[in-house]
């Protein structure tokens, strides 16, 4: 009997245990309400506006769940409100669109603008809970986790750090700099000594360094012009590594600069795979072809890391908006940020090596290739008629039932509209008086005759 008690105890206490364990897990994301806006004082939140019916909320709200547990134990809380139910909170903090992600602490708020992963979310609210120029000794352990949707991690970006006097015009820059880029990358202070010991060689001060790719580059000075301009460009220039994915906020990010884009365009499945037109006459191996372009951006980044950056999507409709054209995949594209005129090899992927590959980079440089699009009016519009045809198509391939049903109804209501508006006043007509009187006349005349008939029978 006793031993029957011992085990009840046992059990009731594991599954109270595993029972705490759960709930626990599931209040690391905070549900708010009204209340929240009387309630919040000083405290440090980042919230996520969302809306029940939104796909890209519902497709966030794992990698919501696994942002809470990395910020936890940490001065930041993680919470989420339903802004078509709590209208007064999503109007305080004017929200627009959904999901939004806001940062708050006091009266201090930032709206998230990145690619929404658990790595990119994560950076920025640890970035905007500290001072936006951080003093330390050395570069600390940055939270490059394992992304949501490939497991890989991401791509160390570039770290700036300063040393040297806190005055005079190269500081007031960099400090500038800091704030206004604060929300994507990281600006650090550090003693000269220990940038030093970074570099591994002594420096001349005040000096700026950026850390990326596993080296350091020393910012060159203002070579002719200013330090707000030269320091300002260099900053946009480094702040990428070498090779990055471009998404549509990254990207967006890119055209600040001034440095063509040399892009590898691929397919990605919803596990992260790579994918290509495997029913193409010349199979091209996706990974292959991305990592030749990796090669070249490692083996010649003297050559070209101040003319290109290089990287890779897995998101071909960016790239075929931009082209005006559906490029087959996988494809190489380089796109001039400044006039939107893009650069196509005028050989087909299979037979591109890195050999061809160079020589159509050194083509565009020298100004030789062949180039289509731009930034005309004309241009634009072609681009935004070409994205929504390729949406809709995309839609009707994707769910038939439901683009009929979005794009079917309204049209149908239209046209009752339309023609209620047109023939309505057609129908509804009078008759004209002369018309109707010699009508009248000619009817009379008809019945007289008729009985003038029947009485002569």
């Amino acid at each position: 009997m006793k031993w029957m008690n011992s085990c009840f105890k046992l059990v009731f206490l594991l599954c109270f245990c595993g029972v705490c364990h759960v709930l626990c897990a599931g209040t690391r994301v905070v549900e708010l309400s009204d209340r929240f806006l009387e309630l919040r004082g000083d405290s440090t939140w980042l919230i996520m506006f969302y809306a029940p019916w939104c796909g890209h909320c519902r497709k966030l709200e794992p990698t919501w769940g696994h942002i809470a547990q990395a910020l936890y134990g940490t001065q930041i809380r993680v919470g989420r409100v339903d802004a078509t139910r709590f209208t007064a909170f999503a109007a305080e903090f004017e929200v627009r669109g959904f999901p939004t992600i806001i940062f708050l602490r006091g009266s201090e708020r930032a709206v998230y603008q990145g690619d929404r992963t658990t790595a990119d979310i994560v950076g920025f609210a640890r970035r905007m809970l500290g001072p936006p120029l951080p003093h330390v000794t050395e570069l600390p352990n940055l939270p490059f986790m394992p992304t949501a949707t490939t497991g890989r991690e991401k791509e160390e970006g570039g770290i700036f750090v300063y040393a040297g006097p806190k005055d005079g015009e190269l500081w007031s820059v960099y400090s500038w700099l800091a704030d206004e880029h604060r929300y994507y990358h990281y600006f650090y202070t550090m003693d000269e000594e220990h940038l030093d010991k970074l570099v591994g060689r002594p420096l001349t001060y005040p000096a700026v360094v950026v850390h990326k790719d596993g080296s350091n580059s020393l910012y060159p000075g203002p070579e002719g012009e200013g330090v707000n301009a030269s320091l300002s460009r260099w900053v946009l220039h480094e702040r990428f590594p070498h090779f990055m994915r471009f998404t549509g906020s990254s990207l967006a990010q890119v055209f600040k600069g001034s440095k063509n884009i040399a892009m590898v365009v691929v397919g990605e499945s919803k596990t992260g795979l790579l994918t290509t037109d495997e029913t193409a006459e010349h199979y091209v191996d996706g990974y292959k072809f991305r990592d030749m372009l990796q090669t070249i951006a490692r083996e010649d980044r003297n050559k070209y890391h101040q003319h290109f950056q290089f990287g890779w999507t897995g998101t071909p409709h960016l790239a075929n908006n931009l082209v005006m054209t559906r490029l087959p995949l996988p494809s190489l594209v380089v796109i001039n940020t400044t006039t939107l005129v893009c650069y196509v090899p005028p050989e087909p992927s299979h037979d591109l090596n890195h050999d061809l590959t160079r020589l159509f980079l050194d083509a565009v440089l020298e100004g030789t290739a062949e180039g289509r699009g731009g930034d005309s009016y004309a241009h634009r519009v072609q681009r935004a008629v070409l994205g929504a045809a390729w949406s809709l198509q995309e839609m009707w391939q994707g769910n038939p039932v439901l683009t009929t049903l979005l794009f079917g109804l309204p049209m149908g209501f239209l046209s009752l509209i339309l023609y209620s508006v047109c023939c309505g006043d057609i129908m509804d007509a009078p008759m004209d008086e002369d018309d109707e009187g010699e009508g009248v006349e000619e009817y009379e005349r008809r019945l007289a005759r008729d009985m003038d008939h029947e009485k002569k029978d």
